[in-house]
């Protein structure tokens, strides 16, 4: 019994690893791309911020051309909820601009 529960928390443990070296492969491939590419993006992010770190922002702003950013003001998680109204008035800006 106990070399079965080792082998399937070993099996789990093999599976667990793998998902997160294809997670991690995917979002460098991403990352790349989005380096890479020249369409207009918008980063949108609040302060002091829960996904979108200050660090974040200020890497996006040094790697990735033609972005703009806009501050949405305080929020953490969940910032649509926090700022409805912002986050559509910064969409329909960056709309308007590109």
């Amino acid at each position: 019994m106990r070399q079965l529960a080792y082998r399937q928390t070993h099996h789990y443990e093999e599976m667990k690893e793998h998902v997160i070296c294809s997670h991690l492969s995917i979002v460098s491939a991403y990352s790349d791309k989005l380096q890479e590419s020249t369409y207009p993006k918008l980063l949108l992010f609040a302060e002091p911020g829960g996904l979108i770190t200050a660090p974040m922002v200020e890497w996006s702003k040094s790697h990735l051309q033609n972005l703009t950013t806009v501050s949405i003001g305080p929020g953490l998680h969940y910032v649509q909820e926090d700022n409805p109204d912002g986050i559509g008035r910064a969409i329909a800006e960056w709309i308007d601009r590109i």
